[in-house]
């Protein structure tokens, strides 16, 4: 069966061998640049079942966007097999405050305290070593992807500003920009979008929407926030922080959802209002919930993981059945749960109070994988005396970065804004993910071959919305 996504006048590249199974698939020309996210196919059985979907999850983890070409392919009986851990150690061995994002299909940890950047330059077993990775040098550091919609491109200024500019055309120097001012020094940890419309969140728990018409200060309801109605004033910016922060978002199962501090829920925002979403991770006491905050999302396997602070515990919540299930913490210390935040009231001099509580700061699928990143609350640099009350083997484990493994699931990193036609091609032994005739990814076929039976259909329960137009034949 032989089946594309788009133009079906357009002529395939290089033929799939007997016995493999190809859908093409013909990206929008603009699909780097309105960055949406959505579904490019699933395969269907005939009695319901998804065996298999490719799509693109839009997500923003603390300080960073994923890159908005970042595609994901699973099976749908990948939980069938295990899920594996593998701890890849420290970038660096002053490494603590460690945050990951990723760029050109490897994987990039940022030591925010001591101002550099490491590359994963091969895939590291459990007794890896320092020569994993390799230190980028500081002019060719590499920036996190920003948050785009539609052309419009998102960002800070730290003297009180938030920006959403749109350029036309990338040679224009003068781009149309909607400014919002924000009280000095303050920031967003956050960015999302839903219907067209963009949320941000400070840290002071200012909320900001921009929509065609530019931006707004949403103003509390009773229990979600949105924007004042048409021809009331605006809302004031608050004159202190409101004691609430939002620190990851995903877009999963057609719903945009953004992670709380405190309490580490989940609410929802669909455009105009930003409220508690009905189903976020049921916090047990151990996880002192009115400290904890999703500070990272992904999409793995069609899973959605939720990382959260201050015990550095992931949560995932199951795709088939719904259900939530503590996957576990990232660090062995400490094992009592008081004081709740680890340490607090023990940090080393000069440093903040709750430095070592333990953030799982990012999920990046890449790959196979799911790499995970940890850190402390705050900057550890390298001139911050060591607690004596920790081993060396305690202290390493903030800045430690994880990889999770379950055959059938496949992360791809397009190589070129403009689109283009893909190749998925499931053969008998490797699934691999094409862009015209450069190989992005691919991996060991665990058993899955579609039926002739199957259908192809262009929305899934993960990703929502299609991203094209399935032509069969």
């Amino acid at each position: 069966m032989l089946l594309s996504c788009g133009d079906d006048s357009e002529p395939y590249h290089d033929p799939p061998s007997a016995g493999v199974f190809r859908v093409s698939v013909n990206m929008p020309l603009d699909v780097g640049r309105a960055a949406h996210g959505g579904t490019l196919f699933s395969i269907v059985s005939a009695d319901g079942v998804v065996r298999a979907t490719a799509g693109i999850s839009k997500t923003w983890n603390s300080y960073c966007a994923s890159d908005p070409l970042q595609l994901h392919f699973f099976l749908g009986d990948a939980h069938q097999f295990p899920l594996t851990t593998e701890r890849l150690g420290n970038p660096s061995p002053e490494l603590r405050t460690g945050y990951g994002f990723s760029d050109a299909n490897s994987l990039i940890v940022v030591d925010r305290a001591n101002d550099k950047q490491f590359r994963q330059i091969a895939h590291a077993s459990t007794l890896s070593t320092d020569a994993t990775w390799q230190q980028v040098p500081q002019e060719a550091k590499v920036r996190c992807p920003r948050f785009t919609l539609d052309g419009w491109d998102y960002s800070q200024n730290t003297s009180g500003a938030v920006w959403a500019c749109y350029e036309a055309d990338e040679s224009d120097p003068d781009p149309d920009c909607d400014v919002m001012a924000t009280a000095p020094q303050t920031f967003p940890y956050v960015f999302a979008d839903a219907a067209g419309n963009v949320i941000t969140v400070t840290n002071w728990g200012d909320v900001l929407i921009h929509r065609p018409e530019g931006w707004c200060r949403a103003v509390f309801d009773g229990e979600g926030f949105a924007c004042p109605p048409a021809g009331a004033p605006p809302a004031p910016p608050p004159e202190a922080p409101r004691g609430f922060q939002f620190y990851s978002s995903i877009k999963y199962r057609g719903e945009t959802l953004l992670g709380r501090f405190p309490g580490g829920q989940l609410y929802r925002f669909d455009g105009t209002r930003l409220a508690p979403y009905e189903d976020s991770p049921p916090l047990p006491p151990g996880e002192v919930a009115d400290n904890a905050e999703a500070q990272s999302m992904a999409n793995y396997c069609g899973d959605l993981y939720v990382g959260l602070w201050p015990r550095g515990s992931v949560w995932v919540r199951r795709l088939h059945d719904g259900t939530w299930s503590r996957l576990g913490r990232m660090f062995t210390h400490p094992q009592t749960q008081d004081p709740a935040i680890p340490y607090f009231g023990s940090e080393p001099d000069g440093t903040p109070s709750a430095f070592l509580g333990e953030r799982v700061s990012a999920l990046v699928p890449q790959d196979e994988r799911l790499y995970l990143t940890t850190s402390n609350l705050g900057v550890w640099s390298a001139d911050v005396r060591a607690p004596e009350f920790l081993s060396k083997q305690q202290i390493d484990e903030y800045g430690a970065v994880y990889a999770l493994h379950r055959p059938g699931c496949l992360t791809a990193q397009l190589q070129d804004l403009d689109g283009g036609r893909l190749y998925f091609d499931i053969g008998p032994t490797v699934i691999s993910i094409r862009q015209g005739r450069r190989l992005l990814a691919q991996m060991e076929n665990p058993g899955f071959m579609p039926s002739p039976d199957d259908q192809i259909v262009s929305w899934s329960p993960v990703f929502g919305e299609p991203v094209g137009t399935i032509l069969s034949r």
